[in-house]
C-alpha cells in the first residue's frame, strides 16, 4: 500500500472480521481458500473481500485462492495484532472485569498492566512495566 493511499473505514471494519475468520481456518488446518469460500463464511461479496484486501496488496491468486496463513501473518500486521501493548483498563466494574478475565487478551497482545477505578472496593493495581 502506498503512504497516498486512503482506505475507508467501510473496509478498515470488516479486516478484524476476515482476520478473525482466517484464525479458524487456521485452527482447522485449512492452508487455502478462495474468495467465494470466504464471502460465504463471512457475508461479504466475493467482489468486495478481493477488493478490501488489494488496499494492501495483491494476497490471491487467480485459480488459487489465498494462502490463509500468509493472509492471517499479513492482516495481523496490518491490524498491529504482530505487536505487544501495555494496557490498563480505567472502570473496574462489570466490563472492566470481564475484559481483564478474557484470556485470549494477552494472546492478542495486550498486556494487562492494571485496573483503575473510583470505587475503593474495585480498585486493583498490578503494574510491571
Amino acid at each position: 500500500m502506498s503512504k497516498t493511499s486512503i482506505v475507508s473505514m467501510h473496509v478498515i471494519r470488516r479486516l478484524p472480521s476476515y482476520y478473525r475468520c482466517l484464525k479458524e481456518l487456521q485452527k482447522n488446518n485449512v492452508n487455502k481458500i478462495s474468495s467465494s469460500e470466504l464471502s460465504e463464511k463471512i457475508g461479504v461479496s466475493e467482489s468486495q473481500i478481493r477488493q478490501d484486501l488489494y488496499n494492501y496488496g495483491n494476497f490471491g491468486k487467480q485459480g488459487y485462492g489465498y494462502d490463509v496463513i500468509k493472509l492471517y501473518n499479513a492482516l495481523k500486521r496490518i491490524l498491529g495484532l504482530d505487536k505487544t501493548y501495555n494496557t490498563i483498563i480505567i472502570g473496574a466494574g462489570n466490563l472492566g472485569q470481564s475484559i481483564a478475565n478474557y484470556m485470549d487478551f494477552e494472546e492478542i497482545g495486550f498486556n494487562l498492566k492494571g485496573i483503575f477505578d473510583i470505587n475503593p472496593r474495585l480498585f486493583k493495581i498490578n503494574i510491571m512495566l
